[in-house]
Parts: structure tokens; C-alpha cells; sequence
């Protein structure tokens, strides 16, 4: 796995202790999740209220209380209502399904189960789930606020005084771990990130914060004498995560002239 990639959480449901081993077997060993399982909606409940998953396997066709009554209440829910949900279901029968689809679920798969159909449909709802935060991120974006992700302060004072007229907002950090909880407080339309580590551990940051908000133009700082900065000169071989690569010396005039035609391109559209 990735570093600094999140573990996903699964919970499997089903009466049938074997369905729900066969299932988590295939999410634990393809897809290195971290899976709890229930025998019962009792019991999925109770789990469901402790540590919300980001992906709930349930079966219709449970005694007590179905598939459908705890699907029922989970979308009721405001807590629980966005959690991709895929039905499990030994019925074929085309109204069952209809019934399904008509929960707001994400996907249902026929029993007896496969582990390919498992794994391909479980990427394939928590790929559609990641698309929709994403894409709802458009509407929060704070167009007029800025962070500054380094440890050259004086750049940082000097350019928002620069774009003070423009800015609702803009913040300063020099611990990535610190900046990433501000951004997730106001989605910044501007990241201004200053290169302090490796490779590796910069690239990271960079694909963090794109994660979140692809909607974000990432400014990224490096040495004057890297040859990177050549390279991306005429933005032509710019990697995808990254919208402008400045020089760490750059002026606080220049710094705030880029900036501006973001914020000004915001104001237009």
C-alpha cells in the first residue's frame, strides 16, 4: 500500500456467516481493507454507531430486521445517509431488483457471490463515491483565500499585503500535517507550497491536497537552480498536480501577480 494512503473500512452483512467470510476475505486480501462483519442489522447497527465504514456490503434478505428496514434507516440518517451501499441478493426476480434500486443503493450483486464480482464492483462504488466528493467540492471552494505552506514568512506577509484588495482570507503554515487541516476548513482556491523535503514526502502534500480539491491551483516553490523549474518554464512539462512552478527567491510582486490572475480568472467566470 501506498504510503500515507488511508485504510478503508468495510462492514459485510449477512446471515449466513459464510457469505460474509467468502466477502471479506476477497476486501482483506485484494484490497487490504479493514473489515468488520455482521450476522445480523441488530448488530451492523451497533457497529455502524462505533466506526463508520466507507463501504457497507448487505445482504436483503436477513430474518428480523431485513436488509431493506436497515438500509431503510441508515438513509434516513444524516450521519449514515452517504455511505456507498452494494445489496447482496439470491433474487433475480426483475421487481426484487427494481425494489432494490429504489433504496438509493449504489450497486447489488446477484449470490452465490464471485470474488472477481466483488472486487471489481466494490472499486467500482468507491471510485464513483470519491468523483462525487470531489466534484461537490466545486461548490465550497473559497475563491478568495490563500495558504502558504513554508518557512519564509516575509514572502507570505509581503504577498497578501500585495493581494489584500482581493483576499477574504489566507493563512500561513510551515507543518504540512497543520497546513492540511486548514485547507480542509475552507478550501483554499490557492496553495502555495514551498519544496522543504524530499521528493517523495513533497509529492505527497501535493497529491493530498489535488485529492481533496482538484478545484485548487497548487503554486509550488522550489530551488532557483533546479532544473525542474527549466523544464516547466512554458508549462508544457508541468506534472499534473501542479498549475505553476516558481523559483523560492521569486518577489513578493511576482508571487502576488500570479496569484492574482487565479483569483481575477474566478471573478470572470
Amino acid at each position: 500500500m501506498p504510503i500515507d494512503q488511508k485504510i478503508l473500512k468495510a462492514l459485510v452483512i449477512d446471515d449466513d456467516p459464510i457469505i460474509t467470510k467468502v466477502v471479506s476475505r476477497v476486501l482483506v486480501k485484494r484490497m487490504q481493507m479493514d473489515v468488520k462483519e455482521a450476522n445480523s442489522a441488530k448488530e451492523a447497527l451497533a457497529l455502524i454507531e462505533q466506526d463508520i465504514p466507507d463501504i457497507i456490503i448487505v445482504d436483503y434478505m436477513m430474518p428480523v430486521m431485513t436488509g431493506k428496514d436497515l438500509i431503510t434507516l441508515l438513509k434516513a440518517d444524516e450521519k449514515f445517509k452517504d455511505i456507498p451501499t452494494i445489496v447482496l441478493s439470491a433474487l433475480s426476480d426483475p421487481e426484487i431488483i427494481k425494489d432494490i434500486l429504489g433504496l438509493k443503493v449504489d450497486d447489488y450483486i446477484l449470490k452465490p457471490v464471485s470474488p472477481q464480482i466483488i472486487h471489481e464492483r466494490v472499486v467500482k462504488v468507491l471510485k464513483h463515491s470519491r468523483e462525487k466528493k470531489n466534484s461537490d467540492l466545486t461548490s465550497v471552494t473559497n475563491n478568495k483565500a490563500i495558504i502558504y505552506i513554508g518557512t519564509n514568512k516575509s514572502l507570505y506577509l509581503d504577498t497578501v499585503n500585495l493581494l489584500s484588495r482581493f483576499l477574504e482570507s489566507s493563512d500561513y503554515e510551515s507543518t504540512p500535517h497543520k497546513a492540511f487541516n486548514l485547507f480542509l476548513q475552507k478550501f483554499h482556491k490557492v496553495v502555495i507550497l514551498e519544496k522543504q523535503f524530499d521528493d517523495i514526502v513533497n509529492n505527497l502534500i501535493i497529491d493530498k491536497i489535488k485529492t481533496t480539491n482538484p478545484n485548487s491551483i497548487l503554486i509550488y516553490l522550489i530551488e532557483p537552480d533546479s532544473t525542474f523549474l527549466f523544464l516547466t518554464e512554458d508549462k508544457k512539462n508541468l506534472p499534473q498536480n501542479i498549475d505553476e512552478v516558481l523559483a523560492k527567491t521569486v518577489t513578493p510582486h511576482r508571487l502576488s501577480e500570479v496569484i492574482q490572475k487565479y483569483l481575477e480568472t474566478e471573478d470572470s467566470t
